[in-house]
């Protein structure tokens, strides 16, 4: 058997955990205000934090409709179906969300490194580019097995 994480406990994690990452971005931003530029890494990490924003707080509202759930017993069979169902569509959209801020990352360590390998050899520089190539190409990957992962059931 699992380990069993309240449903409150892991909606206070998500939330400690949102603000960790914001105090770290905020630092980021006071070290590197000399630069007096939005580099391609700020952009990236601003873009991640956005994304984690969105994803705590749709989670959140997500975990509170069915932590509130008595409404659905009130609600007739096929109401409360609906209303899962369209819980689990917006479910659904948070892991593009989650995808978003993870390769958002990638991308900030990828500009964060590319004035290293701009000064090495060609060689050194293939393989940067090649390994931002495989980087993007997990993203469209990834994003396109999440859309066409399952067939939705026939209604007939």
């Amino acid at each position: 058997m699992g380990l069993y994480v309240s449903p409150n406990l892991s909606s206070v994690i998500c939330w400690v955990t949102f603000g960790l990452e914001f105090v770290v971005t905020v630092l980021r931003f006071i070290e590197t205000s000399k630069q007096r530029f939005l580099s391609g890494t700020n952009i990236f990490i601003l873009t991640a934090l956005a994304a984690s924003l969105a994803a705590n707080i749709i989670g959140t509202w997500i975990l509170h409709q069915i932590l509130n759930s008595d409404k659905l017993l009130d609600l007739a069979y096929l109401e409360a179906l609906d209303h899962i169902r369209e819980l689990l569509k917006i479910s659904f959209a948070i892991q593009y969300i989650f995808y978003i801020a993870l390769y958002a990352i990638k991308g900030s360590f990828l500009c964060l490194y590319y004035p290293l390998f701009r000064s090495m050899a060609l060689s050194s520089r293939v393989v940067f580019w090649v390994g931002t190539a495989y980087v993007g190409a997990c993203w469209v990957t990834t994003v396109f097995l999440q859309t066409f992962w399952c067939n939705p059931p026939n209604q007939e």
